[in-house]
């Protein structure tokens, strides 16, 4: 993955996860920034993705 994927139903919310990083350069944990953003509101938080080839 890229590029951002991006989940929006127009006038609802809308969800967006980066593309994954391998912050450790093991091969074994990716982390990928999640957003979640509604009526000018926006929550993000950082995922950590185990065993991700």
């Amino acid at each position: 993955m890229k590029e951002p994927y991006v989940l929006d139903r127009g006038a609802g919310p809308r969800w967006t996860v980066h593309p994954p990083v391998d912050p450790y350069g093991d091969g074994y944990v990716h982390t990928a920034v999640m957003e979640l953003r509604e009526d000018g509101l926006t929550a993000s938080t950082v995922a950590e993705l185990d065993g991700v080839p």
